[in-house]
């Protein structure tokens, strides 16, 4: 047997040691203790329907995803506002903190988003081919 690995011998004393110790139940044996998940569905076979389903409706989710997987999901390029949704929105923030004393905070955060938004929108992507040199043939 390989070193690190109890024998039988080993397994069972310390089996009676922990019933003795009163952390296992005297109605719970070593072989349920071990075999306790071996039933348990770890794997699924999907069906082509399924599959086809989850193909042509990637929203819908199964019941065993949990709602943490759900929210990590990265929103959809269409959900994404464009620049002139998002200045809009500055506007709103403006008009918002202009009208209460106080906020002169929020009319520089306004301010700096609206520049964040301005430069954003002044980038734009280069084509791959200028990340090429041009050759001669």
């Amino acid at each position: 047997m390989p070193d690190g690995f109890a024998t039988s011998d080993e397994v069972a004393a310390s089996w009676t040691a922990l019933r003795d110790a009163g952390v296992v139940p005297d109605s719970e044996s070593f072989c349920d203790y071990v075999s306790a998940d071996s039933e348990v569905v770890v794997t699924e076979q999907l069906l082509d329907d399924d599959i086809v389903r989850a193909v042509n409706d990637p929203d819908e989710t199964s019941d065993d995803d949990s709602a943490d997987e759900r929210a990590d999901t990265v929103p959809k390029a269409s959900n994404v506002p464009t620049a002139s949704e998002a200045l809009d929105a500055v506007d709103v923030l403006r008009r918002y903190y202009g009208a209460h004393e106080g906020g002169e905070d929020g009319m520089n955060i306004a301010a700096a988003a609206e520049r964040a938004i301005v430069r954003i929108r002044k980038m734009q992507q280069r084509p791959i081919t200028d990340f090429f040199a041009a050759t001669a043939v």
